[in-house]
């Protein structure tokens, strides 16, 4: 946390509001959706698998914003059957976030036109494909063997800045590349229901 707050410059860290211990839910959920189901739970430790993952997330904020529409809870309804009571639940129509954050109103109409203007720029099929591509890149590369550590950290300086990484960023030889394990494979779509996973689309 101390490194995001010096260097990353991001707001004020802070716990849940108040009497709404039910915020972190929504946070566990996108931890999900949006890191697990697309690099799992591999151990990335080096400066190389770093820089891999940061490109990543800058096109997948782009994809999962822009074109991923998802649900919301409208309303629950209590329904009596034959057998006792179960709850209903009615989702609103599925829109993608970018979508619900124009239909609020917060943003002005420059920001909003700029963000359009983004979005009609961007071809999805082709995010998709770069999203994993990089993400096969991504799992073949191999771990730090032993006690060793790499200065991760300094990924997140402009690249400019990257004199101490370069002893890091040469390639490793082929014959340490880990095999990607098929378990391991993201889920497509970050919206997928829970529980099923989805095989890798074809190019």
């Amino acid at each position: 946390m101390q490194l995001w707050r010096e260097k990353a410059k991001i707001p004020e860290l802070s716990r849940s509001r108040p009497y709404h211990k039910n915020d972190n839910r929504f946070v566990e959920q996108k931890n999900d959706s949006l890191v697990r189901a697309y690099v799992g739970y591999v151990r990335l430790d080096t400066v190389r698998q770093a820089i891999l993952l940061n490109l990543i997330y800058d096109r997948l904020w782009l994809y999962d914003n822009f074109f991923q529409p998802v649900l919301r809870l409208a309303e629950k309804e209590v329904v009596t059957t034959a057998t006792g009571h179960r709850i209903k639940r009615h989702f609103d129509r599925p829109q993608a976030p970018f979508e619900r954050v124009c239909a609020t109103g917060v943003l002005s109409a420059e920001h909003q036109a700029q963000l359009t203007h983004l979005r009609q720029a961007i071809n999805p099929r082709q995010l998709h494909t770069e999203i994993y591509d990089l993400l096969e890149d991504l799992l073949a590369l191999p771990n730090i063997r032993g006690r060793k550590t790499e200065p991760v950290d300094q990924t997140l300086l402009p690249a400019g800045c990257w004199g101490a990484l370069r002893p890091f960023l040469q390639p490793p030889p082929a014959s340490t590349r880990r095999p990607v394990p098929k378990q391991e494979a993201p889920l497509p779509l970050a919206s997928a229901p829970k529980g099923h996973r989805v095989s890798k689309a074809k190019r």
